[in-house]
């Protein structure tokens, strides 16, 4: 009597596949299979299974597995496919489940185009053909990630956003970001909280408290499938981590920062981070949300504010004074109704508290000075223009002209026999060492020159919003001060942070 097999048709279309048309749609598969199915009288269709937008490479494909469960719970003898690249493009795990797995199992795999059919001999050119024809598929595969990495670096350089969700804030509208108006705000307001002096995990209890939906929620409500797996309870929340990487994300401020991390090729999934002058940055890549002034200033935040222990909020001093002895932080202590600030550093000479409300009176009658001068300029200076012109930059380049003159003295003394090969090898690479790291700081303070210049205006603003303000609070602080340097009561030094910018004096006490 003849065998009547179980019959599953396995369907598979990438999106490269697709794209080329080299196999049709899902649809059009199906049809050529049933055709083929029907035709046979010892072919029973009792299956089907389609993973519809998976490559053919990796074979954990949802469909895929769930059809080899059936296998092994035996419902199903034999399984068709259009051709051996609808199995995978994969050489060797296509010639496993072929030659190997396959039959193993007492399966009969039939690929339909390439008229292979194990459930009868194979002759010569039949086991010739199918290791090339595999490989032949596994190439594709090579050549279409080959033609995507380079497609995508491409589009990547020229500034479009290369991705398929768009970061919490924004939505994808083609090839660009576009501000998502439902929750811009709430980013403003992350920012907002921080310059007030609040910290990430107290603005996630905000944000909890007041029912806002975190990113991944926002994201599930708008029909947007992603990853659940970081839930920890039935409703995902905001939590601490989730404010940090949205304030460390300079695409609020327009910037497109893409291809940070890869893959080694399209056989290793393993990600690794590249190289930072690998990453495609694009500036002014779409509409700000947060000014460059607003993310710097919060940049400057994140390595600076302690929090008490009862509010998860910064005290209005945090990390802003020092002691104009030893130059260490100066400390918060209460005492009742009094609140002092004091050096807890063993070696310093410096043991005199200073009150809170002496250092508040002294810096709200600077500050408003200060605010009231620079407010009336219209453009910043031109020897902050000329960063060439900068105290720093001048300084580190009288230590590299220094340097330099070391390395002269040190070939002197090797051409004299008084140091060694060896020894003036040693040396002179220390001293190239110190020289790139004065290099790498000079640029570093002219690209910070540069982006201050550009963000003067906002700067400017900011200025004429609190000119007039009455009462110090520690978002004012945050915003204008650079720090404060205390020796007592009556020596209170207050450093500005963009009174060069507009050529106000540096400090004020």
């Amino acid at each position: 009597m003849k065998k009547i097999y179980k019959t599953a048709m396995y369907l598979r279309l990438s999106k490269g596949d697709e794209k080329d048309g080299e196999s049709g749609s899902i649809t059009n598969q199906r049809d050529f299979l049933m055709a083929f199915i029907n035709a046979r009288d010892d072919l029973e269709l009792t299956s089907e299974y389609a993973d519809d937008g998976y490559g053919g490479y990796d074979f954990d494909r949802p469909q895929f597995l769930q059809m080899l469960s059936d296998v092994n719970n035996k419902k199903i003898d034999c399984i068709v496919v259009k051709d051996l690249s609808r199995l995978g493009r994969n050489h060797l795990k296509v010639e496993e489940f072929a030659q190997l797995k396959f039959p193993k199992l007492g399966v009969r795999f039939i690929a339909v185009g390439n008229d292979m059919d194990t459930g009868r001999e194979k002759t010569f050119n039949e086991m010739l053909a199918s290791p090339i024809i595999n490989l032949a598929n596994e190439w594709y595969v090579s050549e279409t990630s080959v033609k995507i990495r380079r497609s995508q670096e491409i589009r990547r350089k020229s500034g479009d956003f290369v991705g398929n969700f768009a970061v919490y804030g924004y939505v994808k509208n083609g090839k660009k970001l576009e501000i998502d108006e439902e929750v811009k705000d709430i980013i403003k307001q992350i920012f907002a909280y921080k310059i007030e002096g609040k910290s990430n995990k107290s603005i996630a209890e905000i944000l909890n408290k007041r029912e806002i939906l975190c990113p991944m929620e926002y994201k599930l409500s708008k029909g947007i499938h992603t990853a659940t797996h970081l839930k920890i309870h039935e409703k995902a929340l905001w939590s601490s981590n989730i404010v940090k990487r949205i304030l460390e994300n300079p695409v609020y401020t327009g910037t497109l920062i893409q291809g940070k991390t890869t893959t080694k090729n399209y056989r290793d999934k393993q990600r690794f981070v590249r190289e930072k002058s690998d990453w495609a940055i694009t500036e002014n890549a779409h509409e700000a949300i947060i000014s460059d002034f607003i993310f710097d200033l919060v940049g400057d935040l994140l390595g600076l504010d302690t929090y008490s222990k009862d509010s998860n909020s910064c005290y209005l001093f945090s990390h802003f004074l020092y002691c104009g002895n030893c130059g260490k932080v100066l400390y918060r202590r209460a005492e009742k109704s009094n609140i002092y600030y004091v050096c807890k550093n063993k070696e310093c000479e410096n043991k005199r508290n200073i009150s809170e409300n002496t250092v508040k009176i002294a810096v709200e009658k600077v500050l408003k000075s200060h605010l009231k001068s620079v407010s009336k300029t219209a453009e910043p200076t031109e020897n902050f223009i000329d960063t060439n012109n900068s105290p720093d930059v001048q300084k580190l380049e009288q230590e590299i002209a220094q340097i330099r003159e070391t390395q002269e003295t040190l070939r002197a003394e090797n051409k004299r026999g008084i140091i060694s090969n060896a020894e003036f090898l040693e040396l002179n690479n220390f001293y190239e060492n110190k020289i790139t790291k004065a290099q790498f700081q000079i640029n570093e303070v002219k690209k910070s020159r540069l982006k201050i210049q550009k963000c003067y205006k906002q700067i400017l603003e900011k200025y004429n919003e609190y000119v007039l303000f009455e009462n110090l609070t520690r978002a004012i602080l945050v915003t204008f001060v650079e720090k404060i340097i205390a020796q007592n009561s009556k020596s209170i030094n207050i450093f500005f942070r963009y009174a060069d910018l507009f050529g106000g004096d540096k400090s004020g006490s």
